[in-house]
């Protein structure tokens, strides 16, 4: 029994690291013919029709979505590249990077691989007839890493003003992503720290909600100042 739970571990280890070197070659060539294949106007329809999202930015006004628009255009002031297909190179990277850090969990904690595809479906696939691109595998990265700092900040002994302050960054550059992200970890930052103090309930509450403020100003000022079209393509 001991010899066949051994073979078994060192098969299933096996076939990981295996698929995901076939997913690594897979992404390499597909991203290569991407780049051979591309016509000469499609960065241009792609910019109009495809890629909007990531252009958002705040030359016209404080807006939702519009941090990695505005970091964009700030590079693009200083060295001019093709905004399209850095783009397309960030949604890739994210994929492939989502996809490293949800095998690695999956063969750490033990989970079952049959599990494994439905880290891909929320919110849709990232990527869809090789030409619509989301932020989603940034956003869910993005999101991974706050968690994290958050773990972090309360498991430690002494709990470090700089993983706090790099909590609060981090997580307001999230929602400044997309604005969905703050679903996606504020509540359950409220929920924890609220039962987690041990208080009456009134303090806990003032002491969640102070503890969360900064997501949640964000979170109402990106509701406030959605913007409009013009203020998007400004």
């Amino acid at each position: 029994e001991i010899f066949l739970y051994k073979h078994m571990k060192f098969s299933g280890k096996i076939l990981l690291q295996s698929s995901f070197i076939l997913y690594t070659i897979g992404i390499i060539i597909y991203s290569l013919y991407l780049l051979i294949s591309i016509e000469d106007n499609y960065p241009h329809y792609m910019i109009e029709s495809y890629n909007s999202d990531w252009l958002i930015n705040y030359e016209g006004g404080f807006v939702r979505r519009g941090i990695i628009g505005q970091v964009m255009l700030w590079v693009y002031k200083f060295i001019p590249y093709d905004v399209a297909m850095a783009s397309v190179i960030i949604t890739y990277m994210g994929t492939y990077l989502l996809t490293a850090l949800m095998f690695y969990l999956f063969y750490k904690i033990r989970l079952s691989w049959m599990l494994l595809p439905t880290a891909f479906l929320i919110g849709g696939f990232m990527l869809c007839d090789a030409r619509f691109y989301r932020k989603d595998a940034l956003m869910l990265l993005m999101i991974f890493l706050t968690i994290y700092l958050y773990r972090k900040h309360i498991t430690t002994t002494t709990r470090h003003t700089i993983t706090r302050l790099l909590l609060y960054i981090i997580g307001t550059i999230t929602i400044l992503t997309h604005e969905a992200s703050f679903f996606c970890f504020v509540p359950f930052f409220l929920l924890h720290s609220c039962t987690s103090c041990k208080r009456a309930t009134f303090t806990r509450l003032a002491k969640s909600t102070l503890f969360n403020l900064p997501f949640i100003i964000t979170m109402a000022l990106v509701c406030i100042f959605k913007g409009n079209m013009d203020v998007c393509q400004g």
